[in-house]
């Protein structure tokens, strides 16, 4: 699915990208001393996948409008925003701790304020 048009669908392609970056964790069972010191081809395969979902996060979530980060201000929305940049741009420099405490403590609070948009769209 690709959400351009309004909050809801934003924040449901978040959702969505949160619940593949949480699978591929539990699937692939990837813990963070892996994530971190990726020094085979298949964990940093698994290492560069979890970026990738982490940019789609960010990117998704970069893009809701004023408002809804304005009724969300637990989401620090300015950090997010650099993450995104921060993985677009200067991938080959990635500080891997800075993503996975990111996924593993972040995400769960921006996956609430996701839901209660979606939720609030829906009305």
């Amino acid at each position: 699915m690709i959400a351009r048009k309004s909050d809801g669908l934003r924040a449901q392609e978040v959702l969505e990208a949160i619940s593949e970056t949480n699978e591929r964790i539990k699937a692939f069972d990837i813990t963070e001393d892996q994530f971190l010191h990726a020094n085979d081809v298949r964990t940093r395969a698994l290492a560069d996948s979890l970026l990738m979902c982490a940019l789609r996060v960010t990117e998704e979530a970069g893009k809701l409008s004023e408002r809804s980060q304005r009724l969300h201000p637990e989401i620090e929305w300015r950090g997010i925003i650099g993450m995104r940049n921060y993985l677009a741009h200067d991938y080959g420099n990635v500080d891997r701790s800075v993503v996975w405490g990111a996924v593993t403590m972040e995400f769960p609070a921006l996956e609430r304020a996701c839901r209660q948009i979606v939720s609030e769209s829906e009305r």
